[in-house]
């Protein structure tokens, strides 16, 4: 058995230098996985995958209770604490698509927790057995 691939929306988390004007500072950079969609239609509907966060605003972050749709919300929320952020409207942008599909998500986020479940039941009762034989 296979271990199973999200066919939802998700995203990942790094902290690093991603300003080259100041490689000290440290920042948060939020980016988005689109399984169904190719390179070619993420831009072509105008979605940007990745997202900069400062480190001192980012301090909610719960990898493994947030959707993307979530995720998306508070980088927005993030974004509207500035006077002025030009990703805002690019977070925005990301926002009101994955409302737009949330529905089908929420479906295909339960699929993939079924999946994962019967994987990980299968790989324990794989380590049981080598330990115990």
């Amino acid at each position: 058995m296979n271990k199973p691939e999200a066919k939802h929306v998700t995203f990942y988390r790094n902290e690093g230098s991603y300003n080259w004007l100041n490689p000290k500072e440290k920042s948060a950079q939020y980016v988005f996985t689109f399984p169904q969609l190719t390179s070619d239609e993420i831009k072509e509907m105008g979605l940007i995958r990745s997202y900069l966060v400062d480190l001192e605003k980012d301090y909610s972050y719960e990898p493994d209770s947030y959707t993307a749709l979530e995720a998306a919300y508070e980088i927005k929320s993030i974004y509207e604490s500035y006077w002025i952020h030009s990703g805002l409207k690019d977070i925005e942008k990301l926002v009101e698509y994955l409302k737009s599909i949330e529905e089908e998500q929420e479906e295909l986020r339960h699929r993939y927790a079924i999946e994962n479940a019967k994987y990980q039941i299968y790989y324990w009762q794989q380590e049981l057995e080598k330990l115990q034989g």
